[in-house]
């Protein structure tokens, strides 16, 4: 017994000199401690924030060896913050973006974090390997017991300054989005620092190309990954440029929407032609989509009876004969024609009579046109025309194709092949012709600018000639542009873009030439407050230039006031590569709308001079006094007036019950006038202003009358007359309102 108690005695003593932190308890995420030295942080990748941490049980004692967790909220199954040691090492994962240090010999923790993504982060640590990702972003299935929490610290890195920005098309709904306002692409705009590194936090604004396009928002923040997406929708087919724009850097993508489908076809050739027997003939149609956008078509596909746009996206088009003569059976063809119209060609036109063609789409709508052919008589003249008036001082400036019409004497036309004619320059060393009739110039001399060639078309079967003179003109050296007067908003305005040589002379450098003309850019210098501004090329912008040496550039606002535009219009070689850039000023004005304010009560009245009876706005009305006529004047019922114009109308009595004054009130004005008196008094849009008559109202058969020109003027309608057929008198009198 005495041994067993020297053994107890003596392990009492040896566990009295072993420190008690050998043996200490779990840490209490109570009594533990949580301290940061900074809470804001550059997002370089390299600059910290340092947690320390301090471990206690529940008896305050250090939790020597005991682990700590920490997570970050911004997790998102890869890692956005960085945790390490004191030393910098990378601390060791527990898993689901958890990773965790282990407390010193005083219960002491040093975690740091570092991040190359800006962004607010909220770190949380605790003294259980639970979700701490989960409950950093509110997950309900998880809460302070199950992680242990300690507590969380929000740090904030920040990145100096955008160091650049991209734009990406990620993703479209559908795989080809229409120009209906519905279908849309997502463009995402990323920001990064100057090292490479997203930010978060940015705002982003975007803007287009065209007013046609709409956005699910005009700015938007980006996230933790530095992006910010945006849905885009249009309802005008074409290519835009989106742009986002963070400080002073900027990122664009194009987008590409087709069209909305075909929903109407509107003929534009002219109805009732007449053409030559044996001849074919052209006929061109506007198609419209649902928006009311001209449809360009790029080709065709007779085989399938569709039209292509510039996508190559097919839609399908019929066409009909459906009227001809007997033993007729022409045939049609689809076509296009360079502004995008449709171009319909009938085969060989052999018999004589009416005829009529249709285009008609699926959805039922169509459009007809209707033409007569006839034997074409002797032919008795040709005419020779170009689309060019002008050619370039520029060798091998080329022409488009001419055109040669032969008539008859009853003017009925048909259109004559360039080998049905003989091409004759009058000045080949100029401008030279070939056989297809085409234009070259064959000078680079500048003092032959100004001079003008003849060329002459010779049909060597009929003996007929024709003639057309086109000038010289110098290389291309400026541009100009000219707006209209004013445009109200909702509108379009059209800008002239003019070509001008080095004497200001309007020159084009021929169809024929390899060089074609892009609108590169409208640059807005400056626009009314909140106005969205497109401007685009319109229909043959580069043909138009070509041919003429003027083209169109359309241009819309939605608020009124003056845009500024700055246009840069780049001249592009065979290769579609730019050679040289013009540039040209112009300010446009937008005006509002006029406010038409709705007439009140009929728009029409006529009473006739004697009768009972009126006709108001095309119906019959009976009133109880005839207008008549005394001393000259014509005097109407004042009451049936007032109340056919809109009006109430009241009496006050003097003090024997005899009317006194009339009063005429309609929601836009008030007329007072006082029996005896030739002053009548207006109150309208809380002015006062008199109206004066030369005879004053007075008592007819218990109806106060007044001339009808006085009253009209009160009530601010126009008036007009009639005279009996003998010219004796005012036979009717009509009131007008607007």
């Amino acid at each position: 017994m005495k041994r067993k108690l020297s053994l107890l005695l003596a392990l009492v003593m040896i566990l009295s000199l072993v420190p008690m932190t050998a043996f200490a308890a779990p840490a209490n995420r109570f009594a533990s401690t949580l301290d940061v030295d900074k809470t804001s942080v550059v997002a370089d990748g390299e600059s910290v924030a340092k947690f320390t941490l301090y471990l206690f049980d529940s008896s305050n004692n250090p939790a020597v060896g005991e682990a700590v967790y920490v997570a970050s909220k911004r997790f998102t199954g890869t890692d956005t913050d960085i945790f390490t040691d004191n030393n910098g090492n990378s601390l060791p994962s527990a898993g689901g973006g958890l990773y965790y240090a282990t407390a010193n010999n005083d219960g002491k923790v040093t975690i740091k974090v570092k991040s190359s993504v800006a962004g607010t982060a909220k770190i949380g640590f605790g003294t259980l390997p639970g979700d701490m990702v989960g409950y950093l972003n509110g997950d309900k299935n998880v809460n302070e017991n199950t992680v242990g929490l300690i507590g969380t610290k929000d740090i904030t890195f920040t990145a100096d300054s955008i160091g650049g920005m991209t734009a990406t098309v990620t993703a479209t709904s559908p795989s080809n989005p229409s120009a209906n306002g519905l279908d849309y692409f997502e463009v995402t705009f990323t920001a990064k620092t100057s090292g490479g590194a997203p930010i978060s936090g940015e705002t982003i604004k975007v803007s287009a190309s065209s007013s046609a396009v709409t956005f699910n928002a005009t700015e938007k923040t980006t996230n933790s990954a530095g992006k910010a997406t945006f849905k885009v929708y249009s309802t005008k087919p074409g290519t835009f440029t989106i742009e986002g724009k963070s400080g002073n850097k900027t990122a664009s993508v194009n987008v590409t929407f087709k069209s909305a489908g075909l929903y109407n076809v509107e003929r534009v050739s002219t109805d009732g032609q007449v053409v030559a027997k044996n001849s074919t003939k052209s006929f061109k149609f506007k198609l419209v989509d649902v928006n009311g956008n001209m449809f360009k078509v790029a080709s065709v596909n007779n085989g399938a009876s569709k039209v292509l746009d510039a996508q190559n996206n097919q839609y399908d088009i019929e066409t009909e004969v459906v009227d001809e003569p007997d033993n007729s059976a022409i045939t049609l063809t689809l076509g296009k024609y360079s502004d995008g119209h449709l171009k319909i060609t009938t085969s060989e036109i052999k018999h004589e009579g009416a005829y009529k063609i249709r285009v008609k789409l699926p959805n039922g709508k169509y459009a007809d046109v209707n033409f007569t052919a006839k034997k074409q008589g002797d032919i008795v003249k040709i005419e020779l025309s170009y689309d060019e008036t002008t050619l370039p001082l520029v060798l091998n400036a080329k022409s488009g194709d001419p055109t040669v019409d032969s008539y008859d004497a009853n003017n009925v036309k048909k259109s004559l092949s360039a080998s049905d004619v003989t091409f004759v320059s009058s000045n080949p060393n100029l401008i030279s012709v070939d056989s297809n009739g085409i234009l070259n110039v064959a000078t680079n001399d500048k003092d032959d600018i100004g001079k003008e060639v003849v060329i002459t078309a010779i049909d060597t079967s009929n003996n007929l000639r024709a003639t057309y003179t086109i000038k010289l003109g110098g290389r291309i050296s400026g541009t100009t542009a000219t707006a209209p007067e004013n445009t109200l908003v909702g509108e379009t305005a059209r800008i002239e873009v003019k070509m001008l040589d080095e004497k200001g002379n309007v020159v084009a450098v021929g169809q024929g030439s390899n060089t074609t003309f892009k609108l590169n850019k409208a640059v807005v210098i400056s626009k009314p407050e909140g106005a969205i501004v497109s401007a685009e090329e319109a229909a043959d912008f580069s043909d138009d230039l070509k041919a003429y040496g003027k083209a169109g550039v359309e241009v819309t606002s939605t608020k009124a006031g003056n845009v500024e535009l700055q246009l840069i219009i780049d001249e592009l070689d065979a290769g579609n590569q730019v050679v040289r850039t013009y540039t040209a000023a112009v300010t446009v004005k937008f005006g509002d709308k006029p406010v038409v304010k709705p007439v009140i009560g009929a728009k029409s009245l006529v009473l006739t001079i004697g009768q009972t009876v009126a006709v108001k706005d095309g119906a019959v009305a009976t009133m109880d006094v005839a207008p008549f006529i005394r001393d000259g004047r014509t005097f109407v019922p004042v009451r049936f007036i007032a109340e056919s114009l809109g009006a109430e109308v009241s009496f006050t009595q003097n003090a024997q019950g005899l009317t006194e004054t009339v009063t005429l009130t309609r929601p836009d004005m008030t007329v007072t006038m006082t029996i005896g008196s030739t002053t009548i008094t207006v109150v309208k849009d809380g002015k006062s202003t008199t109206v004066t008559s030369d005879v004053a109202p007075f008592i007819e058969s218990g109806r106060t009358v007044l001339p009808f020109r006085a009253l009209a003027e009160a009530m601010g309608a126009t008036v007009n007359y009639g005279m009996n057929a003998d010219n004796t008198g005012v036979a009717w009198v009509s009131f007008e309102q607007k």
